[in-house]
């Protein structure tokens, strides 16, 4: 019996060891699936937020691009209207009326249009002041363009504009160089902000 004794008391220790053993196994085994399935998950998250941080960063770069651009054009435009408009001003009291001159009175309506395509294409990717300032100067050229047109055909015919013409004149380009410089102002402020310098 001693045997059977012993053989029991084996399975029964065995039976102990198996029956300890299985929810350590069970323990070890829902660990690594939930370290697994948790890791899946946390790298799928990481993954879509690098995604969208990434597509973040290619609107922004999208977006200052643009604005940049924007930036780069208008200085051009800028650069040719003013002189231009001051040109026009002094043509009134100038003699003769010269082709040179015929095509500087035809190309501010041209500009005024060039401008209005820059201030519509470019309006969501500039600062909300600074397009602001930018399409009242164009507004403002373009309510000018008329009036400019009629000064020329009246210098074309060989007639004088009046003394309350060339005020007309006068006021007409400093209002538009006030707008350039209000644009300017605006401008520098806003790219001074966005550099860190003070306003």
């Amino acid at each position: 019996m001693d045997v059977l004794g012993f053989l029991s008391g084996l399975v029964l220790g065995a039976s102990v060891v198996v029956i300890m053993s299985i929810p350590l196994f069970v323990k070890r085994a829902v660990e690594t699936y939930a370290e697994k399935v948790v890791g899946n998950v946390f790298e799928k998250r990481i993954e879509k937020y690098k995604a969208e941080l990434s597509r973040a960063t290619m609107a922004r770069e999208v977006m200052l691009e643009r604005e940049m651009a924007f930036y780069d054009i208008i200085d051009e435009q800028i650069a040719e209207l003013v002189p231009l408009i001051q040109d026009v001003r002094d043509d009134l009291t100038e003699r003769p009326f010269t082709k040179e001159k015929r095509d500087r009175f035809v190309r501010i309506p041209e500009l005024s249009i060039e401008m209005k395509d820059v201030s519509l294409r470019y309006e969501a990717y500039v600062p909300t002041d600074v397009w602001a300032a930018f399409n009242q100067l164009v507004v403002e050229l373009q309510s000018q363009c008329g009036q400019w047109l009629d000064f020329a055909k009246k210098i074309s015919s060989e007639n004088e504009v009046d003394v309350e013409g060339k005020d007309v004149a006068g006021r007409m380009c400093d209002r538009v160089l006030s707008l350039v410089g209000t644009v300017r102002v605006r401008q520098a402020d806003y790219l001074k902000s966005i550099s860190g310098g003070e306003k």
